[in-house]
Formats: C-alpha cells, structure tokens, sequence
C-alpha cells in the first residue's frame, strides 16, 4: 500500500510544527510602541511623580513600570513620549489595566515647563 500524498504532507507539517515561531506572541512578550503625554499618577510629600502613566489610543491609559527606562520617564510629565516595551494586563485590582515596561523612549515634545537639554532627549 502506497502513502498518499495527503498523509506525507500531513507527517511533515506535523514533524515541523514544533520548530515554527508561535502564531501568537506570548502575553507580555510582544514589543508594541505606543505615543502619548507622560502624567504623573502618584506623587510623594515633596510633589516629586512615584508613578507615571502614558494614555494610548489602543490600550488606554497605561501604567509605566518605575524600572529601567520607565524610572526615567518620572523625569518628563507633560512631555509628548513615544515608547517601546512589553505591555502585560495586570491583575483585575486596580485603576490600570495595562503596564508598560519600557525597554526605549524618544521625546517628542518637551513638557511646557521643562528645561532638559537635547542630549537627554533620545533615549
């Protein structure tokens, strides 16, 4: 009994499966970009930002990791930011739905009041 082509194919694509990239990003594993003006979310007893936050047209209002590049960002409420990172929902306990934890950031507008040289504007 000869095998049909059908049942060849079927054999090779299943023997390959496993090598190909996910159909799927993992959760918070996929890098997005989003664009949006930096504003502060918490503040300590001087007034400093504890917390920022970047609004996106896609995921809404996104919280922004204070690790890495995110700490940075503390630096620029109310500057126009365009960010990179992993996105991941966060538990359904609090204000936000989304985190960001910022691998890149650009400025693209500084805040009205800020006086941050252009060498601190590509980061």
């Amino acid at each position: 009994m000869k095998p049909n082509a059908l049942v060849l194919g079927s054999l090779v694509l299943l023997t390959l499966l496993p090598l190909a990239p996910p159909l799927v990003a993992e959760e918070g594993q996929e890098q997005f970009t989003i664009t949006g003006e930096i504003e502060a979310v918490e503040q300590d007893e001087q007034n400093t930002p504890t917390a920022v936050s970047l609004f996106d047209t896609e995921f809404g209002e996104v919280l922004i990791a204070p690790t890495g590049k995110g700490k940075e960002l503390l630096k620029h409420v109310g500057a126009l930011v365009e960010a990179t990172g992993r996105i991941e929902e966060l538990p359904d306990n609090g204000d936000f739905i989304y985190q960001m934890t910022v691998q890149s950031f650009t400025i693209l507008e500084q805040a009205p009041d800020s006086s941050q040289d252009e060498s601190e504007l590509n980061r």
